[in-house]
Order: C-alpha cells, then sequence, then structure tokens
C-alpha cells in the first residue's frame, strides 16, 4: 500500500512538472509583462508592450529560471499533495472534505517554500533587471545569483516569507477549487470517467485559477516589489547623486519594508487600485497557464500513470 501510494503521488508530481513546462512556455511572455508592470508602479501595459515590442528577447528573458522554478515547485506540490490526500484517507477511511483538502494543499505548497524561494527572486531580478547601456549583456542566472547573495546577503532570497506564506494559498485554492468542480462536471457530464475532457479540464482550470488569483493578488503585487525593492531603492539613491543631490543617512540605512508596509505605501501613493496594478495580464496569463497546465497535466498523468504504475495501473484507485 505504501509503495502503490507514493508512486501514485510520484504520478502525480511527474505529469503536474512536465504540464508546467509545457504551460509555461506557451505563456512565459505574458509572464513577463505581468511582472515588469507590477514591479515599476510608473509602466503601464502600453510601456511594457512598446519595451518589448523593441526588444523581442526581452519577451523571454528569464525563461530557464522561471521554468527550473516550475518544475521543483510543481513537483513538490503535487507529490506533497498527492501523498497527504493518500495518508488521510487511508488514516480515516474517507477522502478529507473541501476544507481539509484546502489545508492539505496548503501545507504542500509551504513545504516546497525553502527550494523554491530563491529562484523565484532570482528570476524576478532577471525579467525586472535594467541594461544602463544598449550593449550591456542581460544579467543571468549565476550573475544575478552572486550579486544578491554578495550584496544583499542569503536571508535576502527570503525577504518575501510572509508575503509567500500567504500566497501558499493560492495553489490550494486552485487545486481544491478543480477538484472540487471536476468532481462535479464528472458526475453531471462525465458518463462514468476518471478524466475530464481536454475541452472540460481547460474549462475548469481557467475557472478554478481565476478565484484564486483575485483573492491573493494584493499580496501578489506586494511580494514582487518586496523582491526589487533593494535594486529600486539604489537606481532612486544612484538618480538623486547624478541630480547632486546627496541621500541622508536615514535614506541610506533604509531597510526592505514589510509586507504590510509595502502594501500601505501602495496604497498611499497610487490608491487602492495601486494593490491590483496588473492584475489583466497576470488574470490572462494566471488563467490560461493553469487551464493549459491542468488539461495538459490531465492527460499527461494517464500516460505516466500507465508507465510508472505498470499493472496496477488498472486496479490503483485515487
Amino acid at each position: 500500500m505504501e509503495l502503490l501510494g507514493s508512486r501514485l503521488a510520484l504520478s502525480n508530481a511527474v505529469s503536474g512538472a512536465a504540464a508546467d513546462t509545457f504551460s509555461s512556455v506557451c505563456t512565459y511572455p505574458v509572464d513577463a509583462v505581468k511582472t515588469q508592470m507590477q514591479a515599476h508602479s510608473d509602466r503601464s501595459l502600453t510601456d511594457v508592450l512598446e519595451h518589448i515590442a523593441e526588444h523581442p528577447s526581452e519577451a523571454y528573458k528569464g525563461i530557464q529560471t522561471k521554468i527550473v522554478h516550475g518544475v521543483i515547485q510543481k513537483f513538490q506540490y503535487f507529490y506533497s499533495y498527492a501523498l497527504l490526500k493518500q495518508l488521510y484517507t487511508k488514516r480515516f477511511g474517507t477522502k478529507p472534505s473541501a476544507s481539509m483538502d484546502l489545508l492539505i494543499g496548503y501545507l504542500s505548497a509551504l513545504a516546497g517554500l525553502a527550494t523554491t524561494m530563491p529562484l523565484e527572486v532570482i528570476n524576478t531580478r532577471i525579467v525586472t533587471s535594467i541594461k544602463a547601456h544598449k550593449d550591456e549583456k542581460q544579467p543571468g542566472f549565476w550573475h544575478t545569483f552572486k550579486e544578491v547573495l554578495e550584496h544583499e546577503g542569503a536571508l535576502s532570497f527570503y525577504r518575501t516569507l510572509p508575503a509567500s506564506m500567504i500566497l501558499c494559498i493560492n495553489p490550494a485554492i486552485t487545486f481544491v477549487a478543480f477538484e472540487e468542480i471536476k468532481s462535479y462536471v464528472l458526475k453531471r457530464f462525465g458518463n462514468g470517467s476518471e478524466f475530464l475532457t481536454t475541452l472540460q479540464a481547460l474549462v475548469v482550470g481557467i475557472i478554478s485559477k481565476s478565484i484564486a488569483t483575485i483573492v491573493t493578488f494584493p499580496f501578489i503585487r506586494a511580494k514582487v516589489l518586496m523582491s526589487v525593492w533593494k535594486k529600486a531603492h539604489e537606481r532612486h539613491l544612484q538618480a538623486e547623486r547624478e541630480r547632486g543631490i546627496e541621500p541622508t543617512p536615514e535614506e541610506l540605512s533604509r531597510e526592505t519594508p514589510g509586507l504590510m508596509a509595502t502594501m500601505q505605501a501602495v496604497v498611499e501613493n497610487e490608491g487602492i487600485q495601486g494593490l491590483y496594478k496588473g492584475l489583466s495580464p497576470q488574470l490572462f496569463k494566471g488563467v490560461t497557464n493553469a487551464g493549459i497546465m491542468l488539461a495538459s497535466k490531465e492527460k499527461i498523468y494517464v500516460i505516466v500513470k500507465g508507465v510508472i504504475m505498470g499493472g496496477d495501473a488498472v486496479a490503483a484507485s485515487e
């Protein structure tokens, strides 16, 4: 039973990681647009699109780091989620309720933060980096990693931990909503099938991600701002010096503001609507990515499960 359970969890993890890679490649340009909008309050959607039109390579800047981050994150998440659900069912003799499913999803996302947060910080820095001159080479993974480590210290990779812990509820909401809606659709239209059709999975995935994104977006914006604050502050001080204004000791010693202070600053400077700056591309990217990922995962899972489970695939139940 233990071996069978771990193999089922592995099937979920492998198919989830593969599906995330496919969806990330399809939607990455939109991801780059929304990250730049969230990080730079002075850039509108039109500004970002015009910049990318002039520099097409910007659309896929940092994609390697994003793919590695996504593979690790989704593998850890789906493995933990599937295994915890199986352990719960074995212990209590029944499938978890929606609220317990949400808790399991949250804990599964929380478990992967230690390994995924540094990658996310590096990706955000790469995507939002600004070249000093046209011919300057774009910073890569190792350059960015060493720069952050040398100038800001190892703890800076975990500066957004409070926001990240809150945002662990995002994939939990997404996948619990997906499973609940999937269960309803299969009962209503499934004709006894265990899996959704590609179209059904796409629609259910889009609905699920839309719910999660709208609920958690203010924290997503704050997290991006916290990730790039140090670099943005250094650029601000440099601009002041170029204008002949020497920074005060207070400005020089300023530390990255916390989650609530960041959100408060956004509201003060941009209004309540500032908390939702970049929502449109985030929503488009999020629902498209989740729709493609969850739909492709359903199909990949059937294949992977058959390979990993072998003869047990037919007998195994979710």
